[in-house]
């Protein structure tokens, strides 16, 4: 969702689905305020194929709201992303918990 400085709705969006309790964490913007960056988890049917969360990260005009990039990271065990990062070079560093045991992220 999109507010104005004046409080007033400018648009909302959805990215995932309805079947479970999707949520995203944090957001941070590119350094003209353009690019949005949003960490999600995902447990519905049809966006992960573990039987857990996955976690998400979405790269979005912060203009329009036109999702521009989806990265999903599902190593079958409730994988979140906590916290995003993006420096004045647009470098985006990202947090994660996970429940995973296949060292798919050493």
């Amino acid at each position: 969702m999109k507010i104005s400085t004046d409080g007033e709705f400018i648009y909302a969006k959805k990215f995932a689905g309805t079947t479970t309790n999707d949520k995203c964490t944090d957001l941070d913007l590119n350094e003209d305020g353009r690019v949005v960056f949003l960490v999600c988890s995902v447990g519905s049917t049809g966006y992960i194929t573990s039987t857990g969360y996955a976690a998400y990260i979405l790269k979005i005009d912060g203009v329009n709201g036109v999702l521009l990039q989806a990265r999903v990271f599902d190593y079958n065990r409730n994988d979140a992303f906590t916290a995003v990062a993006v420096d004045k070079y647009g470098f985006v560093s990202i947090a994660i918990t996970s429940n995973s045991n296949n060292n798919a992220w050493a």
